[in-house]
């Protein structure tokens, strides 16, 4: 003990009491220090229920941890963690609001679906636009064919991503969400991606409302955590949410253990007056089937390369050289979809058992004509231009009504087409049947030119770019 007499000055007194505090609180079995967070847990094939080998676990915060044999212990400062599972040959997920408290341990158990095409390396960098230096740490970095990766400090991300033509999704907290669409993900190779996000406007705020429920059952989900790229965070009560979302695109993610996580992305104007959007989420726990054969084109029977196949529980693939695919698919699926550029859609009805095969051999009709609808409008005030004229490379042309709407037949179903109006620059589309599909849907927007006639050669927009 420390004794302050009269002789001792008060700074001496006060130093001595200080040291004697400290010597107290370090042999205390309650400081801080001694008391660690952990999440603990298991990574499991939602397939076959087995532990599956060199798993990574990645939090938001930047932490990374390898999982050898499936089974996890991070060691954690005290806070609230989302966390991504990742591995090799199988789609990745995620777990949001994982509590890690003062001296305590979360424990979780998270199920992974196997992949149903080869992995890639999709890998790359997210920067602010306009900026010349540095990048954005903490963004999240999504494909449709189940992966995800956060940047790192640098901005810099890294993911194990099934191989096919992946829709991209890149969500910062304080920017414009992104969507990437057609990014080619090589089996066994890598594809490199360079991402820059606008910041968002938050002068402009509107509702962005929906429902979360089983794909399966339909039933509403309570308890499901929502995640909106601007950084707000909410708990679904009785499976009906709303959030607030600024100008532009903000992408949100619903997740939970046990389910499959999934990301959904809504636009609000200038003026918004809201937006909704629905989770069907996927439960893993009812584990998962196959779904193989051959894809073939039914004029000439030669197999067809690429095609994609996919069923409404969010499963996607793609077929190999020989035409051959094997789709690990959720019970919960009963529609398949196989898409493939030049020919019709097809469509089929399907039953899935957990840890059956189900055969299912599919013949493409080949595309011959197509029909490109929709609506032609002004840019600035979204008003509809009637009399634009909408014409193809081969001279096929139709004119816009007194609601901008147009219909034109394209004959192989692939054209570059040229819009002009009185009014207005003139602009150019390629239109194409990528899914397969008979009628295409094209809206277009016109930028405003006073002087601009369609009769006379005019400027093209800016907008000719894309």
């Amino acid at each position: 003990m420390f004794y302050c007499g009269r002789r001792k000055s008060a700074s001496i007194c006060r130093a001595a009491t200080l040291a004697a505090a400290l010597l107290v609180l370090w042999q205390s079995p309650c400081l801080a220090e001694l008391q660690q967070s952990y999440i603990s847990g298991t990574i499991l094939n939602a397939a076959t229920g087995a532990l599956i080998p060199n798993a990574t676990i990645t939090t938001t915060t930047g932490l990374s941890y390898t999982a050898q044999n499936g089974l996890f212990a991070l060691r954690v400062p005290p806070n609230v963690y989302d966390l991504i599972m990742s591995a090799p040959g199988f789609r990745s997920n995620m777990v949001t609001r994982i509590y890690g408290g003062l001296g305590q341990t979360a424990t979780i158990n998270v199920l992974l679906a196997p992949a149903s095409t080869k992995a890639g390396i999709l890998r790359g960098r997210v920067s602010a636009l306009g900026s010349s230096s540095g990048g954005i740490a903490h963004a999240l970095v999504f494909t449709d064919l189940g992966a995800i990766a956060v940047t790192d400090d640098q901005g810099y991300f890294n993911a194990a991503c099934p191989s096919g033509a992946a829709t991209v999704t890149v969500a910062a907290q304080g920017y414009t969400s992104k969507i990437i669409k057609k990014v080619q993900i090589p089996p066994s190779g890598m594809r490199n991606l360079a991402v820059r996000l606008s910041s968002s406007n938050n002068s402009y705020t509107g509702p962005v409302s929906g429902m979360v429920h089983d794909a399966c059952s339909g039933a509403l989900l309570a308890g499901i955590h929502i995640m909106s790229s601007n950084g707000a965070f909410l708990e679904t009560v009785d499976g009906v949410f709303k959030i607030s979302a600024p100008f532009g695109n903000t992408s949100l993610l619903a997740s939970a253990e046990g389910y499959q996580c999934a990301l959904q992305t809504v636009t609000l104007g200038f003026l918004p007056l809201g937006a909704q959007v629905n989770f069907p989420l996927v439960s893993l726990k009812r584990g998962m089937g196959t779904i193989e054969g051959f894809i073939t084109n039914a004029a000439t029977g030669e197999p067809l390369v690429g095609a994609r196949i996919a069923t409404d529980s969010q499963d996607i693939g793609f077929s190999e050289s020989d035409g051959a695919y094997s789709l690990k698919a959720s019970p919960c699926a009963s529609t398949v979809t196989v898409t493939c550029k030049g020919f019709q859609t097809y469509k089929a009805n399907s039953t899935i058992a957990a840890g059956g095969i189900t055969a299912l051999d599919i013949a493409l009709v080949p595309l011959t004509t197509c029909v490109a609808t929709g609506t032609v409008n002004n840019l600035l005030n979204g008003l509809p231009v009637a009399g634009a004229q909408i014409t193809t490379e081969n001279g096929d042309t139709a004119v816009s009504d007194s609601a901008g709407i147009y219909s034109l037949t394209i004959p192989s179903c692939t054209a570059i087409l040229t819009i002009c109006a009185d009014g207005f620059f003139k602009s150019h589309r390629i239109v194409a049947s990528i899914s397969g599909a008979e009628e295409i849907t094209l809206n277009i927007s016109l930028i405003p030119c006073i002087r601009c006639r369609c009769s006379a050669a005019v400027a093209s927009s800016p907008q000719d770019s894309r």
